[in-house]
């Protein structure tokens, strides 16, 4: 009967040198750790694909990207031209208005006549406090001329586009005590 045992016994150990496998049917602590272990680098590999793939889509757009950013930049210059552009051609119209409405005859009132340019300039002062409903809001020029070897600066306010409009005006002045002609669009404005 001895026998038999040492067979079964050499039998077992011959199997399990053979198999690898032991007579339990639970993977070993060792065995469950490898198989973790195999289960990470696994997950890991998919992530590391996955993050490969988002890189490689991201280089593949940089240079549309690129592009994006050069044409940002080219429709910032063009939009920097053409707002340049608008404000050169508005101070192109302001100019031609001027130009337009300098060059159209109107009539203005002449209230003073004084030897200084500052002396006219607190003339015109006065006479908008004196006058207000008549003169107040109402554009002021001055004309420097010569007569008989002495300088002499000319008062003139408004802009009338009908002679009868600023006699008129020049009559309610008057009645008023004020000094007034009615005369020409000529003169600098103050």
């Amino acid at each position: 009967m001895m026998k038999f045992n040492v067979s079964a016994t050499m039998l077992c150990a011959i199997t399990l040198t053979i198999t690898g496998c032991s007579n339990t049917s639970q993977p070993s602590a060792e065995m469950q750790k490898i198989t973790n272990q195999q289960t990470e680098i696994e997950m890991l590999k998919t992530q590391q694909q996955a993050l490969q793939d988002e890189l490689n889509a991201l280089q593949a757009m940089q240079s549309d990207v690129e592009r994006l950013v050069e044409r940002e930049a080219e429709l910032n210059k063009l939009i920097q031209e053409s707002k340049d552009l608008a404000k050169e051609n508005k101070m192109k119209a302001i100019q031609e208005k001027r130009r337009l409405r300098d060059a159209r005859p109107f009539f203005m009132l002449q209230t003073a006549s004084l030897n200084s340019l500052d002396d006219l300039k607190n003339a015109w002062q006065l006479q908008q406090e004196e006058y207000p409903e008549i003169l107040n809001g109402l554009p002021a020029r001055y004309q420097q001329v010569e007569m008989a070897g002495r300088e002499y600066f000319r008062l003139k306010s408004g802009e009338f586009d009908h002679k009868g409009d600023a006699v008129m005006t020049c009559e309610m002045l008057m009645d008023l005590g004020a000094d007034c002609i009615v005369v020409n669009n000529k003169g600098i404005k103050f």
